[in-house]
């Protein structure tokens, strides 16, 4: 449930739950399938580790797997911004 730093261990993490010992052929049939959900908390780092962890996978995946990076530079936030935005929501910063 919690983000990782990187996005192997999040991916290993997830692949977990696609083995076949668990996506049974029975499972399958009765339209089981895993759900992943990752939670993320208002006002928090997580915020900040969603936007990086997501930035690196792109990046990757465009490094290994020739794909397109989408990667959307306009709403990237630096860790000054983030922490700024995040104690102005906390009403510790007023400017």
């Amino acid at each position: 449930m919690d983000w990782s730093w990187t996005p192997s261990s999040m991916e290993q993490a997830e692949g977990r739950m696609l083995r076949p010992d668990w996506l049974t052929n029975e499972r399958e049939q009765q339209g089981m399938s895993p759900r992943i959900y990752r939670t993320i908390q208002e006002g928090t780092i997580d915020l900040y580790m969603r936007q990086l962890v997501l930035a690196k996978r792109a990046g990757i995946d465009q490094a290994m797997d020739h794909q397109e990076a989408k990667f959307d530079i306009e709403n990237w936030k630096s860790y000054r911004q983030f922490s700024e935005d995040m104690l102005r929501d906390l009403g510790l910063l007023t400017s």
